[in-house]
C-alpha cells in the first residue's frame, strides 16, 4: 500500500485522527511490514488495557504479541495488499 494512504488507514480509527501528528507516522519510513505490526500491538494494547482497567504500556503488550502467538500468525499471513483491520482479523484480533 502507498504510505499515504496507509497513514489514512492507520489514522482512520485512532484517536489521532483530527489531530497534526500521529505517532505512527514516525515510523512510516519503516517497511509497511513493521508498520503494521505496530499498529496491530497498538490494538492489543489498547483492548487489554480497557479489560484490565489498566494501562499496560508497550513491552507488556508486545510481550502479549509474541506470547500469545499473534508475531507467529502475523509472520504466516502478512501480505502487503491487506491493510491492517484484515490483518487484525486474519490474527485473531477481531475489529
Amino acid at each position: 500500500m502507498e504510505k499515504h494512504k496507509l497513514i489514512q488507514d492507520i489514522r482512520g480509527e485512532c484517536e489521532c485522527e483530527h489531530i497534526k501528528y500521529c505517532p505512527l507516522e514516525a515510523i512510516i519510513h519503516t517497511n509497511q511490514r513493521v508498520f503494521e505490526q505496530h499498529k496491530l500491538v497498538e490494538i492489543i494494547k489498547f483492548k487489554y488495557s480497557t479489560f484490565q482497567h489498566r494501562e499496560i504500556g508497550w513491552d507488556e503488550a508486545y510481550k502479549s504479541w509474541v506470547g500469545e502467538g499473534f508475531a507467529k500468525k502475523f509472520a504466516n499471513i502478512y501480505d502487503e495488499k491487506l491493510n491492517h483491520n484484515e490483518l487484525a482479523k486474519l490474527v485473531g484480533l477481531e475489529r
